[in-house]
């Protein structure tokens, strides 16, 4: 996302500091709400590259089923009752659709052991999709020892000046949604989902360069 008369970024000391005070927090008791108010400062000036997911796009999704599932309703996002503990980027009672460009990805994002049955469906985009990002930052990559090569090329940097503190911010964002989180520690999910309602909000300025987009203008979803 990018602009004239872009607000000015915090500099680099409070940038700093802002993140490690926010790594300091003690999540269990925290108010995610309070949390999006501290993210604030780190929005102010900040500029990322996001994609529009171009229509067909086919998306994979992973559901745990002891037994083949016979409804759509069992591998699209559950209802609301059945969403009781925070998860990467939604309250209890908010469901999410979790999905992957890439098949494989559900597997390990299910942390799947043998004897486990998965039911792994395709889906296909019926329009274009403005998505938001929360991530790619090659220094989680190599942390989490991914075999991607180079960052997609939406990702690049030929339409941002070279910025340490937006790198800083980026990397941030990048590092809450790539933890391993383990069960019966989902409240540590409360910082991710924070920057995660931050980044689902109206998109500012008109994106919208081609047809077959979505007239609405909100992020669809995050990448």
């Amino acid at each position: 996302m990018t602009g004239q008369n872009h607000p000015k970024s915090p500099s680099l000391r409070k940038t700093r500091r802002r993140i490690e005070a926010l790594k300091r927090l003690t999540l269990e008791n925290a108010d995610i709400d309070v949390l999006k108010e501290q993210l604030k400062p780190l929005l102010t000036g900040f500029r990322i590259r996001t994609p529009i997911l171009n229509r067909g796009l086919e998306l994979y999704r992973g559901v745990l089923w002891e037994d083949k599932p016979s409804t759509r309703s069992q591998l699209t996002y559950p209802p609301p009752e059945v969403i009781t503990r925070y998860q990467r980027a939604n309250r209890p009672g908010e469901p999410r659709f979790y999905c992957s460009a890439a098949r494989s990805a559900p597997f390990f994002e299910l942390h799947m052991s043998p004897g486990q049955r998965i039911a792994l469906s395709k889906w296909r985009l019926r329009e274009n999709l403005a998505v938001n990002n929360v991530g790619y930052a090659s220094s989680v990559f190599a942390r989490v020892k991914s075999t991607r090569t180079e960052l997609p090329s939406w990702r690049g940097s030929d339409l941002l000046v070279d910025d340490t503190v937006n790198d800083l911010i980026t990397t941030f964002f990048s590092e809450q949604f790539a933890q391993d989180i383990t069960e019966g520690s989902e409240h540590l999910y409360k910082l991710s989902i924070a920057i995660a309602e931050r980044h689902l909000g109206n998109i500012r300025g008109d994106i919208y360069g081609e047809k077959n987009v979505p007239v609405e203008k909100r992020f669809a979803g995050l990448i």
